[in-house]
């Protein structure tokens, strides 16, 4: 929700690091330059966003709870009729 670089967890990385789709994108500079720069939540504008979808792990679990921006993104897009959806950690 900060912004900033991306934490990738060490241990998704072992379990996936003879994954041909993992390697070509850890070795895509554009994609990591993505990873490094992620934008601080609410740095957007909501109105062109219809869904919102709430990804499991680490993130879910720390930065998630209580989060005021992200309850506030939530909320914008359920208000306008969009979809509010959650995989794993992310419910």
């Amino acid at each position: 929700p900060s912004g900033g670089p991306c934490q990738i967890d060490p241990r998704s990385l072992k379990a996936s690091e003879h994954e041909e789709e993992v390697q070509q994108f850890l070795s895509d500079p554009c994609a990591m330059q993505w990873i490094r720069c992620t934008d601080k939540l609410g740095n957007f504008d909501l109105q062109r966003f219809q869904a919102v979808l709430f990804i499991g792990g680490p993130g879910a679990i720390f930065d998630f709870p209580n989060c005021d921006s992200l309850n506030s993104v939530a909320q914008y897009i359920m208000e306008r009729n969009g979809i509010v959806c959650a995989i794993g950690h992310g419910t």
